[in-house]
C-alpha cells in the first residue's frame, strides 16, 4: 500500500506541473499568429514592395528624364563618387 501511496504523490506532482505548463500555454495562445494571419501580412508586405519599386521606378525615370543623373548611375550603386 505504501508503495501505491508513493506513486499516487508521483502523478500528482505531475499532473501540477502539467496543469502550470497548460496554464502558461493558454496564456500565450491569444498572441500568437495563425497561419492565415501570416499569409495576409505576407500578402500586404508584397504589395507594399511592388508600390515601392513602381514608386522608385517613376523617381528613376523622371530624374533621367531630367539628365540631372545618368540611368547608369541610378543603377550602380557603385559609381556614385564621394
Amino acid at each position: 500500500m505504501e508503495d501505491i501511496l508513493k506513486r499516487l504523490g508521483v502523478v500528482e506532482s505531475t499532473v501540477a506541473d502539467v496543469r502550470a505548463q497548460v496554464s502558461a500555454i493558454t496564456a500565450v495562445l491569444p498572441h500568437l499568429a495563425t497561419k492565415a494571419d501570416l499569409n495576409a501580412l505576407k500578402g500586404e508586405l508584397k504589395e507594399s514592395i511592388q508600390s515601392n519599386r513602381a514608386e522608385v521606378q517613376a523617381v528613376r525615370t523622371e530624374v533621367c528624364a531630367h539628365g540631372a543623373i545618368s540611368r547608369r548611375t541610378i543603377f550602380s550603386p557603385f559609381s556614385v563618387k564621394t
